[in-house]
C-alpha cells in the first residue's frame, strides 16, 4: 500500500468517525430529574423575543374543555394547586417533575399583575397543548413567549 492510499483511507476513516460521533445537545438540560415509573417531567427553554431568559413563576395547568373540540379552550389556573415549574433564570431552562399523565396541560405564567400568560403554539392563538405519559421525559425545545408587563 502506497504512503498516498494509506493517507487516503486514513482520511476517509476519521472523516467518517468524527461525522458519527454523538454530540451532547442536551448539555444545558443536565439537571432535570428523572421520571417515575408513573409520572412524566417537563422540560424545555423560555425566553422572551430577544432570546433572553424569562424572569417569572411558571405553573402547569390544564385546558379543561379539552375533549369539547367545539368549544374555545378554557385554562384552569390555580396559583394554589398547579404544579409550579423549576425555572433557571440565567438561561431560561425549565422543567416539571412529578408530572400526572394526561393529554390536556399547557404552560401559563404568572407575571404577579393581570391575568397568567398561557404560553401559545406557534404562531396561534391556541395554547400549546401538552400531553404526559408515565415514564416519560418530553423536552419542549426553545419556546419563545412575549411577555408585556
Amino acid at each position: 500500500m502506497s504512503k498516498h492510499t494509506f493517507l487516503i483511507i486514513i482520511s476517509l476513516f476519521l472523516l467518517i468517525i468524527t461525522g458519527c460521533s454523538p454530540v451532547d445537545t442536551n448539555e444545558k438540560y443536565e439537571n432535570i430529574p428523572e421520571p417515575g415509573e408513573s409520572t412524566g417531567v417537563i422540560y424545555g427553554t423560555l425566553l422572551n423575543p430577544e432570546k433572553e431568559p424569562i424572569n417569572e413563576s411558571i405553573f402547569l395547568s390544564q385546558n379543561i374543555t379539552y375533549s369539547e373540540p367545539n368549544l374555545p379552550a378554557t385554562v384552569s389556573f390555580s396559583y394554589q394547586s398547579d404544579p409550579k415549574g423549576e425555572l433557571n433564570y440565567e438561561n431560561g431552562v425549565f422543567y416539571f417533575s412529578n408530572i400526572e399523565p394526561a393529554e390536556n396541560y399547557v404552560i401559563t405564567i404568572f407575571t404577579g399583575s393581570g391575568a397568567p400568560i398561557v404560553v401559545k403554539e406557534e404562531n396561534s392563538d391556541e395554547p400549546l397543548m401538552i400531553e404526559v405519559s408515565a415514564g416519560e421525559a418530553l423536552n419542549l425545545g426553545e419556546l419563545i413567549i412575549d411577555i408585556q408587563h
